[in-house]
């Protein structure tokens, strides 16, 4: 098996892919700079938007012109044409040591999120710092 580097991004941690098959192209994110990319493999374009903030993944939703975001602050909703971010909740309860980690969204349209420690994988980590494991349904209640 043959691998292509597609973009050079130079990015410190690039991470959580994810194809949308609808407007066949690939979304990933830059976890430290906060950055979301929309790769467009027929063009070779790359757009980005800046959330300010870590962020653990970014996922197409239903409307093409948003995406589902998971950054410190939350779960937000990222509006493409303007930048404008909403949050949608915010599970972990803006706890200042932990931000939002891997999360997808399922058919049924659920969010699952995830948190970590902001110091996991650094000297200064604990093992008594836990992050939890969320869903939020299409009503917006938490369990």
């Amino acid at each position: 098996m043959k691998f292509d580097l597609v973009i050079d991004a130079n990015r410190e941690l690039t991470e959580t892919p994810i194809w949308d098959n609808r407007n066949r192209k690939l979304y990933w994110t830059d976890l430290f700079s906060g950055d979301i990319h929309e790769y467009d493999p027929v063009t070779g374009g790359d757009n980005s938007w800046s959330t300010g903030e870590m962020i653990g993944a970014a996922i197409p939703c239903k409307d093409p012109g948003k995406l589902v975001c998971a950054i410190e602050r939350g779960i937000c909703l990222l509006d493409k044409a303007t930048g404008h971010l909403e949050v949608l909740a915010d599970p972990n309860g803006g706890d200042p040591d932990n931000r939002y980690n891997d999360t997808r969204v399922d058919a049924a349209g659920r969010i699952f999120t995830s948190t970590v420690s902001k110091k996991y994988g650094s000297d200064a980590y604990e093992p008594t710092m836990l992050g939890a494991f969320y869903m939020i349904d299409t009503d917006g209640n938490l369990q």
